[in-house]
């Protein structure tokens, strides 16, 4: 793996890209944190069947993933790159 940077191995432009952007995510850490958080309640909701404020059974919450997922709407939002064919 060393071997793939070069003569200078992890002493080269390795370290100076790894420092720059260890700069930026430590200047912007409370910015990661915040969004971080964000995910982690967005997540917690959606394990224990809150969605858009409202308490849903599994059932309900499993009917409603499955109609989303098979509806024509939400094709749009489907990643262009994604390829499910493959």
């Amino acid at each position: 793996m060393v071997a793939g940077l070069g003569v200078l191995g992890i002493e080269g432009p390795l370290r100076g890209w790894c420092e720059a952007t260890l700069r930026v995510l430590r200047d912007s850490c409370d910015n990661s944190v915040s969004m971080a958080e964000r995910v982690v309640l967005k997540m917690r909701q959606k394990l224990v069947g809150m969605e858009e404020g409202f308490p849903s059974s599994v059932p309900d919450q499993v009917t409603r993933l499955l109609q989303d997922a098979t509806s024509p709407s939400n094709l749009c939002r489907l990643f262009a790159g994604w390829q499910a064919y493959v």
